[in-house]
């Protein structure tokens, strides 16, 4: 692979529906922040769908947009392929598994191709649009990616010479400091509001705290197609103990002030790949409670950073009220979880796997 250098930069085509609303598009464009800094790089994102709320400003970084109209598939991988041929990458890398396709389907032999394709831990099946595109993808990519070594084992690929794992990583320079107020506990479930998010399993813990412990507040925060259905599902506590702010503008500020996160899943269906949420949680000090499903684990340490669960409610509620009446296990397992994400999950951890073991360069600055 070539080396980049001031004169002639590594040219990179990233392929993905959105610069917007979820934890793969916020990665995508932490990745490409991170670039820009310290490597020599011009970067080309094509993207199919109008959210561009974290398109950096970054005169290094195009943007093209492709006009994607439901059922013309195929207009979409002309509109795509026309676009590559202009700007004649040198690497290809999409996300997800549907721009994965289009991509697959569009990409020259003449540049490394990287789908970066598996981000949840769920059943792929046959047939369905996301099966058909494992298929391309396996068959045509050069490197196939997942976020988590679960989900690889799960899917069968982590013997395959394609596939590695690579962790998301963490921009430290967002975190701020901490603004919890010790006489008042904030408990915060941040994520979609949506399947596979096990959330009336929080109210119910919501309701059992809470009338035991009125100082605790719980915020489910986010937005999804079933905000309005758990809000009603909770009346009893909105604006006594629950509170469902929708999505969070200011990431940062909103979680400096929040004390233990919270992130549970049901106990079948898809699961997480690596959240990003929890990720979120420990870079800001708080101790972690999350469903062990997926690559949890492989973020999480239990009792260190905080508690993986089962189906157990008893278990989560005596967790839960542990870390509420015990603050210096709450600063410790908080504490534990910063130190791991900063040393263990940095964006330039993730960036130099990227580089090294997905585009195999030799010398990419």
């Amino acid at each position: 692979m070539k080396k980049g250098n001031a004169l002639q930069p590594i040219k990179l085509a990233i392929v993905i529906s959105s610069l917007g609303g979820g934890g793969a598009e916020r990665q995508c464009v932490n990745f490409m922040k991170y670039l820009t800094r310290h490597y020599t790089f011009d970067i080309h994102v094509i993207i199919y769908n109008d959210r561009t709320d974290y398109l950096p400003d970054d005169a290094r970084i195009t943007l093209h947009r492709v006009q994607r109209k439901p059922g013309d598939f195929f207009r979409s991988i002309r509109q795509i392929r026309r676009l590559l041929r202009q700007i004649k990458p040198d690497i290809v890398h999409s996300y997800l598994p549907f721009p994965s396709m289009l991509t697959a389907l569009s990409v020259s032999r003449h540049s490394w191709y990287v789908a970066d394709f598996y981000r949840t831990v769920r059943p792929i099946k046959f047939p369905s649009k996301e099966w058909l595109s494992q298929q391309l993808v396996h068959r045509i990519a050069n490197v196939v990616v997942s976020n988590t070594e679960a989900a690889l084992q799960f899917h069968g690929k982590d013997r395959s010479p394609k596939t590695l794992f690579i962790h998301n990583g963490f921009d430290s320079s967002r975190i701020k400091p901490s603004e919890s107020n010790s006489d008042e506990i904030r408990v915060v479930f941040l994520s979609r509001i949506d399947d596979p998010k096990d959330i009336p399993r929080y109210i119910e813990l919501a309701r059992k705290i809470r009338a035991i412990r009125p100082n605790v507040t719980f915020i489910c925060a986010g937005d999804g197609s079933k905000r309005e259905y758990y809000m009603q599902q909770s009346q009893d506590l909105l604006g006594n103990g629950i509170e469902f702010p929708g999505r969070i503008h200011d990431v940062e500020s909103f979680l400096s002030a929040c004390d233990i996160g919270i992130l549970l899943n049901f106990s079948s269906g898809a699961a997480e790949g690596l959240s990003n949420s929890i990720m979120e949680y420990m870079a800001y000090g708080m101790p972690v409670i999350a469903t062990n499903r997926g690559g949890t684990s492989e973020l999480v340490i239990d009792g260190e950073t905080g508690y993986l669960m089962g189906d157990d409610d008893d278990d989560l509620f005596e967790k839960t009220l542990r870390l509420i009446d015990q603050p210096e296990l709450r600063k410790k397992l908080g504490q534990n979880g910063r130190d791991r994400i900063l040393t263990e999950f940095s964006i330039k951890t993730m960036t130099e796997s990227y580089l090294y073991r997905a585009y195999r360069l030799d010398d990419p600055r």
